[in-house]
């Protein structure tokens, strides 16, 4: 998971440290169309899987987003 969060992150350009398993994600001042990419981008190279949009969409957290993605 941690990896995840890191990843995470530094692709939203956000500070080590300030995402957590409970972060609702779709709160964050920068999440948008490319945020939700870029965190797809992260699935694929960090859990090596391919996620429909609908996951993202359909979590709330970090945390049920990296479940539901374990899960697929």
């Amino acid at each position: 998971m941690n990896d995840f969060i890191s990843a995470f992150e530094e692709t939203l350009d956000l500070p080590a440290g300030s995402v957590g398993p409970q972060t609702v994600y779709r709160d964050l001042p920068d999440w948008d169309s490319l945020a939700q990419l870029a965190v797809m981008t992260i699935i694929e190279d960090v859990y090596k899987k391919v996620v429909d949009p609908a996951i993202i969409r359909n979590s709330r957290t970090v945390g049920d987003l990296l479940a539901a993605v374990q899960a697929a």
